[in-house]
């Protein structure tokens, strides 16, 4: 029976430990001081469910950061213990010894991958809140869409999306000869900086609905918590999707498909800093460099998603290629080490 050398097990084991005990730390103090500022559950299965979504909705970026810190722990150890000058001397090739950081990579890719396509997509962060707030979600044939709360067949808070950049809400929706007409109407228009601002205002309006708009169900996914297969079947058979929309979907689908792929690039920025040697080499700058590192990602990930969305700059080049470009040049680096 072939088993992994027993290098490969040392350094696998050290990377996975480090990361599952950087995750729990991380998790437990985030989730603690959002529990306590904004959630107020009593201690029961309710308390158990809103954990689980809570877990699975930030899996994505606590699993990059926790991964990173994990490379970054594993390297400083390796080096500060002359590990890795022992496996050297010992005539351990470097890419032996390169071959658990990749595989990791790969493990996490493979996790962040099934979370987004198979879990994300079936979970809630808020389900007393959706449930109990009769929220209903309906597109319609022009492309727009609206949200409203619907109590008793009474139709209140209705939200209609025209584009993504105005949005109409109406205070009451009352029927009247097959007609809907909006009570205390506001226009609201999103600005340059991205906030609503009231254009218009109208005590009653009428609104351009089908006479029949009220569904059996609450239809509540979030475009975010979509999985791949799910945008890509929106953006091909969704003909109600108007051209922005369209563009937000396909931000998302680039931004989770290169997702999964961020454990990777990181790897492939800091795995170079295990073979030199120093003795003079401090971890704490290795830390701060990866933090500083990854919250430059992170908000340059976020500023091209705004780019894209507004027509900016195209969802493929901003999201797709350039880290895949990104991904190509660190694999090519590391064949140089």
């Amino acid at each position: 029976m072939n088993t992994a050398p027993l290098q490969f097990r040392f350094i696998f084991k050290r990377l996975f430990s480090s990361f599952c005990l950087i995750y729990l730390i991380i998790f437990s103090a985030y989730f603690i001081f959002d529990f306590l500022i904004h959630i107020k559950f009593s201690l029961n299965l309710e308390l158990f469910t809103f954990i689980w979504n809570f877990f699975i909705q930030k899996f994505d970026f606590f699993c990059s950061l926790s991964s990173l810190f994990a490379i970054l722990y594993t390297i400083s150890s390796l080096k500060q213990n002359n590990e890795i000058l022992a496996l050297l001397t010992n005539g351990i090739q470097k890419i032996t010894i390169i071959k658990p950081f990749i595989f990791f990579s790969l493990l996490m890719a493979f996790l962040t991958l099934v979370n987004s396509e198979l879990i994300l997509p079936y979970t809630n962060t808020e389900p007393k809140t959706i449930k109990q707030s009769n929220v209903y979600i309906n597109h319609l044939d022009d492309g727009s869409r609206i949200a409203y709360h619907l109590i008793d067949n009474q139709i209140s808070d209705l939200y209609w999306i025209k584009l993504n950049r105005e949005i109409w809400h109406c205070q009451k929706v009352l029927k009247i000869n097959d007609k809907w007409i909006g009570k205390n109407v506001d226009a609201l228009k999103k600005s340059v900086t991205g906030a609503l601002e009231k254009f218009d205002s109208f005590d009653e309006y009428l609104l351009p609905l089908p006479a029949s708009i009220i569904t059996d169900k609450p239809n509540i996914q979030l475009d975010e918590n979509r999985s791949i297969s799910n945008l890509i079947s929106l953006l091909i058979n969704d003909s109600k999707r108007i051209s922005s929309d369209k563009n937000h979907l396909y931000t998302l689908l680039y931004q989770k498909i290169t997702t999964p792929w961020i454990t990777f690039i990181l790897m492939g920025i800091f795995l170079p800093y295990l073979f030199p040697f120093s003795r003079k080499f401090q971890p704490f700058y290795l830390y701060a460099l990866g933090l500083l590192v990854f919250l430059l990602f992170q908000s340059t990930t976020k500023t091209v998603s705004i780019l894209a969305e507004n027509y900016m700059i195209s969802p493929f080049l901003g999201l797709l290629l350039l880290p895949s470009c990104l991904q190509g040049a660190l694999i090519y680096r590391l064949c140089k080490i």
